[in-house]
């Protein structure tokens, strides 16, 4: 019986190969890649929630990593591996964090259909894995507007705020995002303002309008924004109303005030 157990063991030894990258291990990189380059993440928590998810979609991605892939699948495997790590390389992140259309109409590159039908359900599986929520894109549009406001107060006070004045009011970014909460922030995440597009068919144009709002939102002028609460052109559809916008700008404006009267 110990003989055969012995053989039994170096049999299956003999059997396993090198480990290899696996399809979940190549979507993944490539999915949070591009969610890293469009906001700020947490790469590592990321990568790990996409590699479970696409992991227990498709099994044959752990006998890639642990080497007992049979020769014939991991053939078919490399090039559909070379060519996402090249779309990655080359930063095409449109499946990821494109557009609508972009996200939703993206899928494996042409090398991956050997991989069978599975592919095309894991791929989705790292999208919706990576995917930035609705919350998430409501919390980083008032982030942004406070980080902006910021650093437009900052350059009020020459760079630097008095810590008697901090001490008071609070850092600017702090004070703006408590400020933003009750006029936007908490709607906005209780409403599911910004869901993520299921189809094609049905695109949420708040979300779009405030993904395209936050692009260049560092370059907007800081009179615009703190004196006139003034947010781009491209923001007014980020919004259910006129009026939500304005009280935004209105907040954000009288963050502002608060702070210049100790800035004279």
């Amino acid at each position: 019986m110990l003989v055969r157990g012995l053989l039994v063991v170096m049999s299956l030894l003999a059997c396993k190969g090198e480990p290899k990258r696996s399809y979940c291990e190549a979507l993944c990189d490539w999915a949070v890649g591009c969610a890293e380059a469009d906001r700020d993440i947490d790469a590592d928590a990321e990568l790990a929630a996409c590699l479970d998810a696409t992991r227990a979609s498709d099994p044959s991605c752990a006998k890639a990593e642990e080497g007992t892939i049979d020769p014939a699948s991991a053939k078919l495997l490399s090039p559909c591996v070379t060519a996402i790590d090249d779309k990655a390389a080359a930063g095409e992140c449109e499946p990821f964090t494109g557009t609508a259309q972009q996200v939703l109409t993206g899928t494996v590159p042409a090398a991956c259909v050997t991989q069978a039908q599975d592919a095309v359900q894991t791929f989705e599986v790292a999208q919706s894995s990576t995917v930035e929520s609705g919350a998430e894109l409501c919390q980083r549009f008032a982030d942004t507007i406070c980080q902006r406001a910021e650093e437009c107060i900052l350059g009020d006070f020459g760079g630097e705020i008095p810590t008697a004045v901090t001490d008071q009011l609070g850092t600017p970014f702090d004070r703006c995002v408590e400020a933003l909460a009750p006029v936007f922030t908490n709607d906005c995440i209780s409403n599911d303002l910004y869901k993520a597009e299921q189809n094609v068919t049905d695109v949420n144009t708040a979300r779009q309008a405030a993904r395209d709002c936050l692009v260049d939102f560092a370059e907007v002028p800081c009179g615009d924004l703190l004196d006139q609460g003034s947010l781009p052109p491209q923001c007014a559809a980020s919004q259910s109303s006129p009026d939500d916008l304005a009280a935004i700008g209105s907040a954000v404006v009288q963050i502002g005030l608060d702070y210049a009267e100790y800035a004279q």
